[in-house]
């Protein structure tokens, strides 16, 4: 596992590392299981997807290095909105602390759940679950990253970067421009919506092949929850 120590490190904003607790993965016998196992080896195969183009497009685009996306997207929107430096400040500092903290989370997480990919589960030729049928020649649309599956960083990271953007701009009114830099990922997008970020991103990720949906779901709250609890304790009005 890439980095371990990082689920160790003094967070900046919580008190702890495990101060705001994710359930845990899904038990490989039960049927929620099932359920996502069936979705990401259905959607996430690197060959034989039941992935549309525009599914493949959404997949490719957040495959890219997301901290760099969120922040070129943040420095963008704050000087179309002529955010000052006191404003910008705020904006960057809730942005970038609620992100190092719900990723410090997330790794404790990691390390604690050491959950497998989708790729080693659906290889697997008895998982113990009757509801799955393993295939031995399986393989995600891209290569998976150095650490386990629970919870998903990229998640952690976009429910807390979320959080910041809806606190500055309004979850409906995010105004924020993205760009990939990945080939196929299709042209720049733009967001309204904190729903439809959250939703865009988990999907994407889920149909690069790289991770069940509750690795993705539980670390989007996670990271959401990280970067509220900065909000409310660190980042109101002095007077």
């Amino acid at each position: 596992m890439l980095t371990p120590w990082l689920g160790y490190v003094k967070p900046l904003l919580l008190t702890s590392p495990t101060q705001i607790s994710v359930p845990g993965p899904s038990p490989i016998d039960s049927a929620e299981y099932a359920t996502d196992y069936l979705e990401v080896k259905q959607y996430g195969a690197k060959t034989g997807s039941l992935r549309t183009q525009l599914q493949t497009e959404n997949a490719l685009f957040w495959n890219d290095n997301v901290v760099r996306q969120y922040q070129i997207g943040a420095r963008d929107a704050a000087t179309r909105h002529g955010l000052d430096i006191l404003e910008s400040a705020r904006f960057f500092a809730v942005l970038n602390m609620g992100a190092a903290d719900s990723i410090i989370g997330c790794w404790r997480a990691k390390v604690e759940s050491s959950y497998w990919r989708p790729s080693t589960a659906i290889r697997t030729l008895d998982d113990g679950n009757p509801a799955t049928e393993p295939d031995p020649a399986w393989e995600p649309l891209v290569p998976n990253p150095p650490y386990p599956d629970y919870v998903s960083g990229h998640a952690c990271l976009t429910g807390a970067s979320v959080t910041a953007f809806a606190d500055t701009f309004g979850p409906t009114s995010l105004d924020l421009n993205l760009v990939s830099l990945v080939p196929g990922a299709g042209p720049a997008r733009h967001y309204d919506s904190a729903a439809q970020l959250d939703t865009d991103t988990m999907n994407g990720r889920i149909w690069l092949g790289i991770h069940f949906r509750k690795a993705m779901t539980d670390g989007n709250a996670l990271g959401h929850k990280v970067s509220q609890y900065g909000l409310d304790h660190f980042f109101q009005p002095s007077d």
